[in-house]
């Protein structure tokens, strides 16, 4: 099974609340046991490297105390309240936002701050979320922004010159630390004649160590064949070299790829997926528009309280 929403969640924690003061982990461990979820499932993780299923019990807890119906006891612990009792008495299948737009502690929390002319509009397209917690929601809006970022990047590269693109992958991997730090850490060698080599990075100072580079710039309908990758080798031969990074904004056929893991070379295949992910993650060809930054509940600073 997938792992549940955040508001599948809401009953299963106002109901372990009712037997006492309950700490969030052995809520989650307790629930996950129940619902019989697998290790792969508990380990499954959002953008951020949270876990989802601590994720989404502790967004529904959250959501559950802002409607009055759970209670802080302590670091990470909490308990029903009378009103969580209430409506447990009441014998529901489900509990969601739905329920709890009942409670004017609720509607408050989640009008807090707006005008008045977007109370009810925000609210209604609020409650109406089935799935995702706010937190995933803003992941999952970055996600789409990173995948529209990536076409533009690779419709940007294939218009550009192939100096351009060889340039660019040279830079990109100095930006994430492939290099000697030195104004000869980087060569440009792509040219008529080059024997397919299209970069040279020296990874120390006397350029004993170095990595070269192949920059194929295809259509993302024009895959990189196992015979590109065999005339690299065969350059790498030449230069003797043993380290090679061969970087194409379309894809690898599968020969090319068992080319590759056939081949005594230590060869690193980018793709043009992998390629814009990492020009995005370095910054090289885009930059941040804007830093968004997500806040919690400080529990130290309230524990000395």
């Amino acid at each position: 099974m997938s792992i549940p929403s955040y508001q599948d969640f809401m009953l299963p924690v106002l109901k372990k609340a009712a037997t006492g003061s309950v700490h969030i982990s052995d809520v989650i461990k307790s629930i996950a046991e129940e619902m019989q979820l697998s290790d792969k499932e508990r380990r499954l993780t959002i953008p951020s490297g949270r876990s989802l299923l601590y994720e989404r019990v502790s967004w529904a807890k959250t959501y559950l105390m802002q409607a009055g119906l759970l209670e802080r006891t302590g670091r990470g612990s909490f308990k029903i309240s009378q009103d969580g009792k209430a409506l447990l008495a009441k014998k529901l299948d489900r509990v969601d936002n739905k329920i709890l737009a009942d409670y004017s502690s609720f509607q408050d929390f989640l009008k807090r701050g707006k005008k008045d002319s977007e109370k009810s509009e925000k609210f209604n397209k609020y409650v109406g979320a089935e799935e995702l917690s706010p937190e995933e929601s803003i992941h999952q809006s970055l996600e789409k922004i990173k995948a529209a970022l990536s076409e533009e990047l690779i419709r940007r590269i294939l218009k550009a010159n192939p100096s351009f693109f060889e340039s660019l992958i040279i830079k990109l991997l100095v930006e994430m630390g492939y290099s000697n730090n030195t104004e000869e850490a980087w060569e440009h060698s792509g040219k008529s004649g080059d024997e397919g080599i299209d970069g040279i990075i020296n990874q120390d100072v006397l350029g004993v160590d170095k990595i070269y580079i192949q920059a194929k710039r295809y259509a993302n309908h024009h895959s990189v064949t196992s015979t590109d990758l065999r005339n690299f080798i065969g350059a790498l031969d030449m230069c003797r070299a043993v380290k090679g990074v061969f970087v194409t904004t379309s894809g690898f056929t599968t020969e090319a790829k068992k080319t590759v893991r056939k081949s005594s070379k230590n060869i690193v295949l980018i793709d043009g997926k992998k390629l814009t992910e990492l020009m995005i993650k370095y910054g090289v060809g885009c930059k941040t528009k804007e830093t968004i930054r997500i806040p919690k509940i400080d529990e130290d600073f309230y524990e000395e309280m």
